[in-house]
């Protein structure tokens, strides 16, 4: 189980990492000859995916009200109908 967590967790700090190294350098978003709206853009992009992975790896380690109950189907890759 935790194995799974910490696969799922590498994945997810990729995931929400990766563009922000990307983006945030002299081709990207700090480009003088971009446009505002346009840098507008790749910032919220970028920094919506780094939210995201905030959220996800905090849904995946903080224990809730099921306890592990709850990140078992996800992380077997099974879904379970209510």
């Amino acid at each position: 189980m935790t194995s799974a967590k910490v696969l799922v967790s590498i994945a997810v700090v990729g995931f929400a990492v990766v563009p922000v190294l990307a983006d945030f350098n002299r081709t990207h978003a700090t480009n003088p000859s971009w446009t505002g709206h346009a840098r507008y853009h790749v910032v919220w992009q970028a920094l919506s995916y780094l939210a995201l992975g905030a959220l996800a790896l905090g849904l995946l380690w903080v224990p809730g009200p099921l306890g592990d109950r709850a990140t078992v189907p996800a992380s077997e890759g099974m879904v379970q109908a209510a």
